[in-house]
């Protein structure tokens, strides 16, 4: 019910008056899953449905610091230590790719 809510809102608020708007979500680990699962429908997925966009969707929870290193993605801690990264960053490569795939470049 919240992520069918959570999408309806979008529509309603936004899309609603400004068909062409470009929206950001910034949502938390698995709204973003375009998928889901048996009975389980994410956020990205409702909206998808009630739309018929395709979002473009962003997991920022596995390129991320975790706790102790074993939670980590070994390619997350690969391009830590290869470009001594000490900051937050986005791999101008995924990016690209992601969007490229979605028809948009």
């Amino acid at each position: 019910m919240l992520r069918r809510a959570q999408a309806r809102n979008l529509v309603e608020r936004i899309l609603s008056t400004d068909p062409d708007a470009k929206i950001v979500v910034h949502a938390g680990y698995g709204h973003t899953d375009e998928q889901g699962s048996g009975d389980w429908s994410p956020m990205a997925r409702v909206f998808g449905r009630l739309t018929g966009i395709d979002p473009l969707t962003v997991n920022q929870t596995s390129m991320s610091e975790h706790s102790r290193l074993r939670y980590e993605a070994v390619s997350y801690r690969e391009a830590v230590n290869a470009f001594a990264i000490d900051r937050r960053f986005l791999s101008v490569q995924e990016a690209v790719g992601l969007i490229q795939r979605r028809g948009a470049v």
